[in-house]
């Protein structure tokens, strides 16, 4: 299976996608774009809502144009007992309040 950056290097050849792990990007520049897909979606922290506003953040630092990220808002039943034990829902609520209410312009400036 293709992961999401070689699909973008194959679809758009002219363009450099850049994988890896953005918390812990080495590189300082920014990005037109940052995605981050099922990336919180795993229960690697015990405050996910928490782990993943810093991700969100960092990710928003480094993009000149945007951010796209998904979370699970429910497992489907057919999931799996080990998928469901490693699989984190979200509150779409909690995020919402989160996006919309951050003083995101603000905390740019201050960077």
């Amino acid at each position: 299976m293709l992961h999401i950056g070689q699909i973008a290097k194959k679809k758009y050849p002219g363009v450099v996608a850049i994988t890896g792990d953005a918390l812990n990007l080495e590189r300082i520049e920014e990005y037109d774009w940052v995605v981050a897909s099922g990336a919180i979606n795993l229960k690697d922290s015990n405050d996910m809502f928490s782990y993943g506003k810093k991700l969100v953040d960092v990710m928003y630092h480094k993009c000149k144009k945007g951010v796209a990220f998904n979370v699970l808002t429910s497992i489907p039943e057919s999931a799996s007992d080990s998928d469901k034990n490693a699989l984190y829902v979200h509150d779409p609520a909690k995020w919402l309040e989160y996006l919309l209410y951050r003083d995101w312009e603000t905390d740019r400036k201050s960077t």
